[in-house]
């Protein structure tokens, strides 16, 4: 697989068995294509990319909807204006990574760690959060209606006015975010 070109192996990524996608991913970062802006826009639809190391990479606009990121490491990220859409991320590590206005409805981040993630304007609606770490992150116009945040970890996180709650209200000061976080059984 070495000797593929940067496109076989990004049609790899997309396409691949997860075995086959993380080899392929393997070889663009041994060659600097996941820093170097190369993948951005790419089209990952679907792609199967559990447990794959991506931390520090440029994926600007990217088109991961469907794709199951399923215990992926993607700490430090540009993800600026991806689409996430319907993607797996359960228990992906996102600590830091940069979400600014990426599409993440519908997308399930159960036990995932966006520690301090740049979240500002992210489309989260319908979005499972549930026992979500958002320890730090930047919520402000964020759209969380219909999200499930139950057990999530709200600690110190930035919203304003123009962040959308999961009842569908804008935020405000008095907001208690614990009728969002508990248990509901």
């Amino acid at each position: 697989m070495s000797q593929l070109s940067h496109a076989q192996l990004v049609h790899q990524v997309a396409n691949g068995s997860n075995s086959a996608a993380l080899e392929a991913l393997f070889y663009l970062k041994e060659r600097q294509h996941l820093q170097d802006g190369s993948l951005n826009g790419s089209q990952l639809v679907g792609a199967r990319l559990q447990h794959a190391r991506l931390a520090t990479a440029q994926l600007e606009a990217v088109n991961l909807s469907r794709a199951n990121l399923t215990h992926a490491y993607l700490g430090s990220s540009n993800l600026k204006k991806a689409d996430l859409q319907q993607a797996c991320l359960q228990h992906a590590n996102m600590r830091d990574a940069k979400l600014r206005q990426a599409n993440l409805q519908a997308c399930d981040l159960s036990y995932a760690h966006l520690a301090s993630a740049d979240m500002w304007c992210v489309n989260l609606q319908g979005a499972c959060l549930h026992q979500a770490n958002l320890w730090g992150a930047n919520l402000k116009a964020a759209n969380l209606r219909d999200a499930d945040l139950t057990g999530a970890n709200m600690t110190h996180i930035q919203v304003d006015q123009d962040t959308i709650l999961p009842d569908g209200r804008r935020w405000s000061s008095d907001v208690d975010w614990t009728i969002f976080t508990n248990d509901k059984k």
